[in-house]
């Protein structure tokens, strides 16, 4: 007759009918124990808290692109619309703590006299953009104007974002909403598996979130700025996302 194995949770026995003996005589190897808190029974869940605050800051990539035969000829016009453009921004009460470089490029242009004749350096291009944060949102139309009617034909605006610095208090009120999204999930599945929510057991957060509320590149930018065109900065929302785990009870 043959032998029979009953596996029991933790446990590993072997049953020998009368007559019967284990096979090679060796004895049956118990199943180690799980570990402390493998099979603990619970629920993990995501919460989501979304909140909105209106942006409290323009970045605006703003300076020079010129170009010119010789390339001293370039760099001497760029640095002295560059300068143009800075003198302007203080004027307008940039803080210098609030403008910062951003790209700085000399590179030659080049044109083939003839469709078979190799390419010719044509003159030389120097780029000097910085981004400043303009806080003063109000004016922001009549600050761009001013900065680049500064730079004049050589003055470029390449792009513009709006985005909110001073979200400490929002992340707070997100991480609450995150929260109680996800207890209230935990508390729904723990009524559908008959039990109750017992402790917190794990809770992590995921990167908070804050996407950028308008931006405009710089074909727009430029029309809104040399117009005077207001640019309105919406709402921005903050969103936390939060993982958590409680037993069930």
């Amino acid at each position: 007759m043959r032998n029979r194995r009953v596996l029991l949770p933790g446990l590993a026995l072997l049953l020998l009918l009368p007559g019967c003996s284990a096979a090679n005589g060796a004895a049956a190897e118990p199943v180690e124990p799980p570990e402390e808190g493998e099979m603990a029974e619970g629920v993990t869940v995501d919460g989501v808290g979304r909140v909105t605050g209106v942006p409290d800051v323009l970045r605006a990539t703003i300076g020079v692109e010129v170009r010119r035969p010789a390339v001293q000829e370039a760099l001497d016009a760029a640095n002295a619309g560059a300068e143009r453009v800075l003198a302007a921004l203080r004027d307008a009460g940039v803080e210098e703590r609030d403008v910062q470089t951003r790209d700085l490029a000399v590179y030659p242009e080049h044109h083939s006299p003839a469709p078979d004749a190799p390419p010719e350096i044509s003159g030389y291009v120097v780029v000097n953009l910085v981004e400043a944060k303009l806080r003063e949102l109000d004016r922001v139309g009549e600050l761009l104007d001013a900065v680049l009617r500064a730079g004049g034909d050589d003055a470029r605006l390449n792009g513009v974002a709006f985005a909110l610095e001073d979200n400490a208090e929002l992340l707070e009120a997100a991480r609450d909403a995150a929260f109680a999204d996800a207890r209230a999930k935990a508390e729904q599945y723990a009524r559908l598996a008959g039990g109750s929510l017992g402790p917190l057991v794990r809770l992590v957060e995921a990167d908070a979130a804050t996407p950028m509320a308008h931006e405009y590149e710089t074909d727009d930018a430029m029309a809104a700025a040399r117009q005077d065109v207001p640019i309105a900065p919406g709402e921005q929302e903050v969103q936390v996302r939060a993982t958590a785990t409680w037993r069930l009870e």
